[in-house]
This record gives C-alpha cells, sequence and structure tokens, in this order.
C-alpha cells in the first residue's frame, strides 16, 4: 500500500499465511536443512546462528547484498568470524548496488573474508 509506513504494513504481511509461505526450492530444502526466521538485519541476532560464530568458517549467502547480508557480515567480523561470501548465492537490489557492496568489502580480503563461487567452495571441501 503506497503511503503507509512500514511499521503498519509489517503486521499485515506477518499474518497473511500466503506472504510466509516457503518458495519452491526452498520448501524442498526446508525438508533437509534447518530454516531460521529472523526480524533483523543481521542473521547473527538469531541465537541459533549466533552460536554457529563459535565455528571457524562462516558461508554467506542470501539477499539483499548491501542489506542484510552485508550486516551479518559485519557483525561476523566484529564476533571474530572467517566469511566466505559466495557472490553466486547472494543478490542484491540490482547489479550495480551487489557490484558496489563487493567492491567495498574487497579491501577487507583476504583478512577478513574470502569471496568464491558455490562451485569453487564445493570443490574446494572435496
Amino acid at each position: 500500500e503506497p503511503g503507509k509506513p512500514i511499521t503498519e504494513l509489517k503486521p499485515k504481511i506477518n499474518e497473511d499465511p500466503w506472504m510466509n509461505e516457503l518458495m519452491d526450492g526452498i520448501k524442498e530444502a526446508a525438508e533437509t536443512y534447518l530454516i531460521y526466521d529472523k526480524s533483523t538485519y543481521s542473521s547473527f541476532q538469531v541465537p541459533a546462528i549466533r552460536q554457529a560464530a563459535e565455528k571457524p568458517t562462516i558461508i554467506l549467502t542470501g539477499v539483499v547484498s548491501e542489506c542484510c547480508v552485508l550486516s551479518t557480515f559485519f557483525e561476523g567480523i566484529d564476533l571474530g568470524c572467517k566469511l566466505i561470501w559466495l557472490t553466486d548465492a547472494t543478490s542484491g537490489l540490482n547489479p550495480i548496488l551487489e557490484a558496489e557492496t563487493l567492491h567495498i568489502l574487497q579491501g577487507l580480503s583476504p583478512l577478513h573474508v574470502e569471496f568464491m563461487t558455490t562451485e569453487e567452495y564445493l570443490t574446494q571441501q572435496s
């Protein structure tokens, strides 16, 4: 609804069962993998995910690169995590903002972050 503050729209979105359904593809993955709901920018605000900060390396994926993924990235650095940003498993609002986000983060590599594709990461694991 144009002109309405997000604080008024959020309850309507959260109450609408259709708006909370998992998309095809993700729905099937949820049968195998844990799915966590979050209402904050950083995923580390979810207690179960924050426990992952104890692991030596955190893999970053998701949307929106310049918002939630970036917020999770910076909180991960503050928690002392080594981060891997999967470039083909993140997406920005548009290609320009996504590229700008990666450009800024390049200055933090390799100290805090390593960039790779999903295939490169999986190949490295085998």
